[in-house]
C-alpha cells in the first residue's frame, strides 16, 4: 500500500494543486527530503488501510507547507515526525485525530492554520523550540496540546469551544503562552506537572475554569483575564512557588483558588464581583499582597484550614465579609477595609495576627518599637466587634540611643 504522492531523499520540488484523496496510508509523504514546497493541495480521507495522514513529513527539514486542505484523515491532517525548521502556514485541517501534529520535531513555525473539529487541534509531543502563532483550534476535544515539550512559544492563538482543554501544557517546561484566547472550554488554559512556564496576557473567559494549574511549580502567570468562568477564574492546586501577578478575574465562583498549595506569590491581582475573591484551602506560606478584592458576594479573602500565610496591602471594599479565616499563624496587616458588611469574621481572630511583626523606627534620636495594623475606612478604631482593635496599635517600648 503506497501513499498518493511520495518524495524520498528529494529536494527543491514544488507540489501544488494536486488531489491526494482516499489513499490507503498517507496522501502526500515527504521522507528525508529538505527544501520542498507543498502548496494548494487537497489531502482528504486518507489512511483507511491501518491509518495515515493527509500530509506527512518524516525526518525532513526546511520545507514549506502552505494553503493545503487536510480533512477527515485517519490519523493526522498534517504530521511532522523528527522534522525541523519547517514552515506550516495557512492550512486547513478538520475532522482528523490530530489536525496538525509534531512529534520529536523542533524549530518549526506553525502559523495561521485552522485546525477545528479534531480530537486534538494542534499537538506537540517531545517537541521543542517551535513557534505556534495565530492559529485557530476550535471545537476539538483539546485545542492546542503540548506533552513533554519545552521551550515552545505559543502566541495569539484562538482555542474556543473545545470539549476539554483550550490549551494544555503537560509535563513540559519553559514554554511561553502569550496573548491567546480560550473561551467556552472545560478548562481554558491547563498546566499539569509543568514548571517554569510563562502564562501572560491571555484571555480565558466563560470556561468551567479559566486558568488551571495542577502539580505545577515555578510558573509565572501574569496579566491574564479570567472572567465569567463557571467555577474558578484561576486555580492553583498541589502547586508551589508560582507567581500570580496583575491578573483580572471577575464574575467567577472563585476569582483565585489555591488548594493544598504553598509558597506561591499573589500580587496586584483584581478579583471583583465573584462569589469569593481569593480562596485558599489547606494552603500555607503563601504571600498575598497588593490585590484588590471588591464587591464579592461572599468573601474577599477566605483562608480555609490554611496557615502561615501573609496578607499585606490588599484592598477589600464592598464585600459581604472581607476576610474569613479558619487557620492559624496567618499575618494580616496594612490592608484596607471599606464598606464591607463585615470586615473580619469573628472566628478569624483566634491564633492569627491582625498586625505586623515588630518593627523599629527612629524619631528624634529615639528608637521606637511597634506594630503595623490595618486601615478601616470610616472606623476610627477598627472593628471592635471582632475583638481586634479597641484602639490603634501604639508603642510597645522605646529605647534611648
Amino acid at each position: 500500500m503506497f501513499p498518493g504522492m511520495y518524495l524520498d531523499e528529494s529536494s527543491y520540488n514544488t507540489i501544488t494543486s494536486n488531489n491526494a484523496t482516499g489513499n490507503g496510508i498517507d496522501g502526500i509523504l515527504i521522507f528525508i527530503s529538505p527544501y520542498n514546497t507543498i502548496i494548494g493541495n487537497t489531502a482528504n480521507d486518507n489512511g483507511y488501510f491501518g491509518g495515515g495522514s493527509g500530509i506527512s513529513l518524516g525526518e525532513s527539514s526546511n520545507n514549506t507547507i502552505t494553503s493545503n486542505t487536510a480533512n477527515n484523515n485517519a490519523d493526522q491532517g498534517i504530521s511532522l515526525g523528527g522534522s525541523s525548521n519547517n514552515t506550516i502556514t495557512s492550512n486547513t485541517a478538520y475532522d482528523n485525530k490530530r489536525g496538525i501534529s509534531l512529534e520529536a520535531s523542533s524549530n518549526n513555525k506553525i502559523t495561521e492554520n485552522t485546525a477545528d473539529y479534531n480530537k486534538r487541534g494542534i499537538y506537540l509531543e517531545d517537541s521543542s523550540n517551535n513557534t505556534i502563532t495565530s492559529n485557530t483550534a476550535n471545537n476539538n476535544t483539546a485545542g492546542i496540546y503540548a506533552h513533554n515539550s519545552s521551550n515552545n512559544t505559543i502566541t495569539s492563538n484562538t482555542a474556543n469551544e473545545n470539549e476539554n482543554k483550550g490549551i494544555y501544557i503537560g509535563y513540559s517546561s519553559n514554554n511561553v503562552l502569550m496573548s491567546n484566547t480560550a473561551y467556552d472550554n472545560t478548562r481554558g488554559i491547563y498546566l499539569e506537572d509543568s514548571s517554569n512556564n510563562t502564562i501572560t496576557s491571555n484571555t480565558a473567559n466563560n470556561n468551567t475554569a479559566g486558568i488551571y494549574a495542577h502539580n505545577s511549580s515555578n510558573n509565572t502567570i501574569t496579566s491574564n483575564t479570567a472572567n465569567e468562568n463557571e467555577n474558578k477564574g484561576i486555580y492553583i492546586g498541589y502547586s508551589s512557588n508560582n507567581v500570580l501577578m496583575s491578573n483580572t478575574a471577575y464574575d467567577n465562583t472563585r476569582g483565585i483558588y489555591l488548594e493544598e498549595s504553598s509558597n506561591n506569590t499573589l500580587t496586584s491581582n483584581t478579583l471583583n464581583g465573584n462569589m469569593g475573591g481569593i480562596y485558599a484551602y489547606y494552603s500555607s506560606n503563601n504571600t498575598i499582597t497588593s490585590n484588590t478584592a471588591n464587591e464579592n458576594e461572599n468573601n474577599g479573602m477566605y483562608l480555609d484550614e490554611s496557615s502561615n500565610n501573609t496578607l499585606l496591602r490588599n484592598n477589600f471594599v464592598g464585600n459581604s465579609c472581607a476576610v474569613n479565616i479558619f487557620g492559624k499563624n496567618n499575618w494580616i496587616y496594612l490592608n484596607k477595609f471599606e464598606n464591607n458588611s463585615e470586615n473580619i469574621d469573628s472566628f478569624s481572630v483566634s491564633e492569627n495576627y491582625f498586625h505586623s511583626p515588630v518593627v523599629h523606627y527612629k524619631y528624634n534620636g529615639v528608637v521606637y518599637e511597634g506594630r503595623l495594623g490595618n486601615y478601616y475606612v470610616g472606623e476610627e478604631f477598627g472593628t471592635s466587634n471582632a475583638g481586634i482593635f479597641d484602639k490603634p496599635y501604639g508603642i510597645i517600648k522605646m529605647m534611648d540611643l
